[in-house]
């Protein structure tokens, strides 16, 4: 190709100082899992179309451990953090969020929303363990466990949406 009709650019959006570890977006922001265990929220104010986006920071929490955030998941109104093992779960305006730890000896988690008339808002995280998976939902004003699918249960299609995550 010739030079300068390349229709790719290589822009910069983030200067962060931290190493990032892990990313999701929810809502209007982008959420950044660190290294030292902090969780960071950028926004993407809105600009011309000939300007390159330009990430603002929002807010940022620490999950006090120290320890990476191996995961991330964000919704619009929640922001899900896994760290040494441990979950977490702030409000989704994270300069003003306190982390709240759900549990641990934690793997994975996914958001689960369920299916066509099943469907509801991602206020529901399921969480792998080592023998087990959970269903966690909010109430209204915290989380709480809903449901508990021993990994035999839940390889045999119990609870398939999440299946992989075990």
């Amino acid at each position: 190709m010739k030079k300068g009709m390349d229709p790719f650019r290589a822009v910069t959006l983030l200067n962060v100082q931290e190493k990032i570890e892990s990313i999701s977006s929810g809502g209007d922001s982008v959420y950044l899992g660190t290294a030292i265990g902090n969780i960071l929220q950028f926004s993407f104010p809105a600009k011309s179309s000939e300007d390159p986006p330009e990430a603002a920071l929002r807010g940022a929490a620490s999950l006090g451990s120290k320890r990476p955030v191996e995961q991330v998941c964000a919704t619009s109104r929640f922001v899900f953090a896994i760290s040494d093992g441990v979950l977490y779960v702030l409000r989704a305006d994270v300069l003003s969020a306190t982390p709240v730890e759900l549990c641990r000896d934690v793997k994975n988690m996914c958001l689960h929303t369920g299916s066509g008339d099943e469907a509801t808002s991602p206020a529901e995280v399921c969480v792998a363990m080592r023998k087990k998976l959970v269903l966690f939902s909010h109430n209204g004003s915290s989380f709480e466990q809903r449901q508990e699918f021993p990994t035999n249960e839940a390889g045999k299609g119990k609870h398939e949406q999440c299946n992989s995550y075990r």
